[in-house]
């Protein structure tokens, strides 16, 4: 799923600089790193999930946008993310114009 999701973003113009699998994980590229944007998926199922990752995130840096990807079924999950600070969401499963017009749209404000 990662693997599509850079090949998608890149397709549209976008640099990928880092992937992992876990919430620890993606905080430590975070704060290595310094990316614009970060895509979480909303239910990690190791360790920390996508929302408490989501927390993490705001409490390193406030000005990294993120964007929640989730099934069907997740919808009250995205809820709980966009109150801890997602700026947006992609459903899974994921189309490319569908990623390019929320990316766009976030990236506008």
């Amino acid at each position: 799923m990662r693997g599509s999701l850079k090949f998608i973003l890149e397709h549209f113009g976008n640099e990928v600089v880092g992937s992992t699998d876990t919430g620890l994980k993606a905080l430590e590229l975070c704060a290595d790193l310094k990316p614009n944007l970060m895509i979480i998926e909303i239910s990690l199922r190791e360790g920390m999930d996508g929302i408490s990752t989501i927390k993490e995130l705001r409490k390193l840096d406030k000005k990294i946008l993120t964007v929640v990807t989730f099934a069907p079924g997740e919808e009250e999950l995205v809820e709980q993310a966009k109150t801890a600070g997602a700026s947006g969401q992609i459903s899974k499963p994921f189309l490319p114009k569908d990623i390019s017009q929320e990316l766009g749209r976030i990236l506008k404000k």
